[in-house]
């Protein structure tokens, strides 16, 4: 019975996420609290793809997720960074910027880290927990720090 119970639940937060721009493939697990999705880009989840509690999606762009990868706990990922334009005057030396983040197949985005905006992650790649990933990352890597450098080659 409570599989039964779990299953209708999962089916109403998938129709509930497709509705809000989601787009779902096989598998694709979403944890029932407190996994936010703010602005109107699409979010692109391939198949074994596992977002975890308090996940911050900031779409202002889209966001793809390659297929068996996972975002841990309280993991951040935005296509935006704007210091308040055109009010703010720091919007004259950093430009509001709004751009995709792609995530290549079984990746592991550990717990708090942050992917800024136009980034690509590769396949294979492990993101140290609170790493902030400011830049492009290579295949087959393990990322970490502020910001995000390579530590380690993988297999």
């Amino acid at each position: 019975m409570k599989r039964v119970i779990y299953n209708a639940a999962k089916w109403l937060l998938n129709k509930r996420l497709s509705r809000n721009g989601w787009v779902l493939n096989r598998n694709v697990t979403i944890s029932f609290r407190d996994v936010r999705k703010i602005g109107r880009g699409k979010i692109y989840c391939s198949e074994n793809v596992c977002i975890n509690a308090g996940s911050m999606l900031v779409a202002f762009a889209d966001i793809k997720i390659g297929k068996n990868s996972t975002l841990a706990y309280r993991s951040l990922l935005t296509t935006n960074a704007n210091p308040n334009a055109p009010y703010n005057e720091l919007c004259n030396i950093y430009p509001p910027v709004h751009k995709e983040i792609i995530i290549g197949d079984n990746v592991w985005i550990g717990a708090n880290a942050v992917v800024l905006p136009g980034v690509k992650i590769g396949n294979g790649v492990v993101v140290a927990a609170g790493s902030v990933v400011n830049r492009d990352i290579p295949d087959n890597v393990m990322v970490a720090g502020v910001p995000a450098v390579i530590k380690k080659q993988l297999k």
